[in-house]
């Protein structure tokens, strides 16, 4: 297995990073040659349809004494974000005349004041994009990965509105063969029916109280006297991980932000964290996996057998 201080080599001819539109490359590389050092506004020759419900995020890589390291955001507590006080990206919504590279940038300038149109960035492609849910309004997350060209200490300036923290962590945590943990969460402070009595009766029966996720334990960033927030986060509507430490509690990477990752190893040669395949969760009784497992497996069915359906088709097309 190769060691963690490769991963940027093989990014680099890897075939599982999606390269940019010629649209996004030549953006890229026009704003890049420009040596910006703020993004820039859209150029109207780059304008593009808005996809609905899509955002973009920055996933950054600079080479550190040896070892690899990633950028990494605490998003602030915020009545308003649905995902308060996660472990996350630099990135955000897409708007109106954006293409998904574009927010990537923008938003990291925003969020942690990081140009990447700067020549101290260079793109190495994009990952396959996300799905936040499985519902018909769930927000398609597009990814792009970026590594800092020069070793210069490149200082970070967060939007304390929107950012918590902001830190480097070094990648040898989950490349180039991960060790994932999990965390639990209580069931009722995810789904807003277990509150129910009925669904608490059955939550009982089935020993469902808590459901347990993959996920990293973060090194806390190093920062001192850092302005607490204002905002309880016993007010927010969010889940929050039950029986942990507190630095465990609240510098846990899971969810979109672990499988985002986890994508980013598969393209470096790495492990991945086997969190594609359903269920993506576990309640650690065997009486609700195994109801949990079968959920999962009959959603499933419908989508995989359309799939099956269209490649017969295309391979009947093909021989006519």
């Amino acid at each position: 297995m190769a060691p963690a201080n490769d991963l940027v080599d093989r990014l680099r001819s890897s075939s599982k990073l999606r390269q940019p539109t010629p649209t996004e490359a030549a953006w890229f590389s026009l704003q890049a040659r420009a040596g910006k050092d703020s993004a820039p506004a859209v150029d109207s020759a780059a304008r593009v349809s808005v996809r609905p419900r899509c955002a973009s995020l920055s996933l950054i890589l600079r080479e550190v004494d040896g070892k690899v390291e990633m950028l990494v955001i605490k998003r602030a507590v915020s009545l308003r974000d649905k995902w308060s006080g996660h472990i996350a990206l630099p990135g955000g919504r897409q708007e109106p005349g954006e293409t998904e590279l574009q927010t990537a940038v923008r938003e990291c300038q925003e969020e942690v004041g990081i140009s990447l149109m700067s020549s101290r960035f260079a793109l190495l492609g994009r990952l396959k994009d996300s799905k936040t849910s499985t519902s018909k309004d769930a927000l398609t997350v597009s990814c792009f990965a970026f590594v800092q060209t020069d070793k210069s200490d490149i200082p970070v300036t967060i939007q304390e509105a929107e950012v918590a923290f902001a830190w480097w962590v070094d990648t040898a945590i989950f490349y180039p063969d991960p060790a994932p943990r999990e965390v639990g969460f209580a069931v009722t402070s995810m789904v807003k029916a277990a509150r129910k009595p009925h669904w608490k009766g059955l939550m009982w029966l089935f020993g469902a109280n808590t459901v347990f996720f993959p996920c990293f334990f973060l090194p806390p960033p190093s920062v001192s006297g850092r302005k607490q927030s204002l905002v309880d986060d016993s007010t927010i509507d969010v889940p929050t991980p039950v029986a942990y430490p507190l630095d465990a509690k609240t510098f846990v990477m899971w969810g979109l932000t672990f499988g985002v990752v986890s994508d980013l190893v598969v393209a470096g040669g790495g492990r991945g964290f086997a969190h594609r395949q359903p269920p993506y969760f576990r309640f650690h009784s065997v009486r609700a996996d195994t109801l949990a497992n079968m959920f999962c497996r009959i959603r499933r069915w419908p989508w995989n057998l359309r799939r099956a359906l269209s490649s017969s088709l295309a391979t009947l097309r093909l021989r006519q």
